[in-house]
């Protein structure tokens, strides 16, 4: 009888004990299930972080464009050497240089952003996409344009009546020469347009309509590239060109004066 008491009075302890600790003590079968379960999830989370550590083509798609972004935002803004930049955009000069080197980080030079300076000559960055339009136009006491690689656009009258402009060379990356860019830059006597294998997708496809009348004494050197040329572009212009290019036919068509470039 007394054993009998003492055997309950222990089982009722234990249960006591499991109660008060709650999930702490478990039966064997239980903890084996659990520890089951803990691989398995394991095994889960590690599939989920190799899932997620694989990029597909639209994610990395998306994150260049994240990064793009925010490069824009990172563009700079403020004013160096008296170039009043805005998000990467040169907005005007108020310096007194007439020799000016525009400073890396500008990419873009906006509409008439020189239009209450006189520059004798410019260099441009290497991070330069595009000239705006009337950006030069006027400067008639600029003697010489230094263009970088990588310049894309050279927009509408950006060089107007630059009329002691002697002699340029436009890049392979530009693609597009606007209208009246040179108009009127009655000195102009030596214009090179490249064209580079480097380049195969931003070679120049178009000059614009007029873009370098009024180019009197011009010899135009015309890549193999062109392929769209506007109304009365090279009037007065001696072209420089390939047999069978789309400048020579141009040139025919038009009446232009012009030449084979030598082999």
């Amino acid at each position: 009888m007394k054993k009998r008491y003492l055997a309950g009075l222990l089982a009722m302890t234990m249960s006591l004990l499991l109660v008060a600790c709650g999930d702490a003590v478990k039966p064997v079968e239980e903890q084996q299930e659990i520890k089951q379960e803990v691989v398995a999830s394991s095994e889960n989370n590690g599939a989920n972080a190799e899932t997620s550590g694989t990029t597909t083509e639209g994610e990395a798609t998306k994150d260049n464009s994240t990064q793009e972004s925010q490069e824009e935002v990172e563009l700079f803004t403020g004013e160096i050497d008296g170039f009043v930049i805005e998000q990467g955009n040169l907005l005007e000069y108020r310096g007194e240089a007439t020799d000016i080197v525009i400073p890396e980080g500008v990419r873009c030079i906006a509409v008439n952003a020189f239009s209450k300076n006189i520059i004798t000559s410019v260099v441009f960055p290497k991070s330069l996409t595009s000239v705006g339009t009337r950006a030069f136009s006027n400067q008639t006491e600029l003697t010489s344009i230094t263009f970088s690689d990588g310049v894309s656009k050279i927009y509408d009258q950006a060089f107007e009546n630059c009329t002691n402009l002697v002699s340029v060379t436009i890049p392979a990356s530009v693609n597009s020469i606007g209208k009246k860019a040179f108009q009127g830059c009655k000195k102009l006597e030596s214009a090179v347009i490249l064209e580079s294998p480097e380049h195969a997708d931003l070679i120049i496809r178009s000059i614009g309509d007029y873009a370098f009348r009024d180019c009197k004494h011009l010899k135009l050197s015309i890549p193999d590239s062109i392929t769209d040329i506007g109304q009365d572009a090279l009037e007065s212009v001696t072209v420089y060109c390939n047999a069978g290019s789309y400048a020579e036919q141009y040139a025919k068509d038009n009446f232009i004066s012009y030449e084979y470039m030598p082999e």
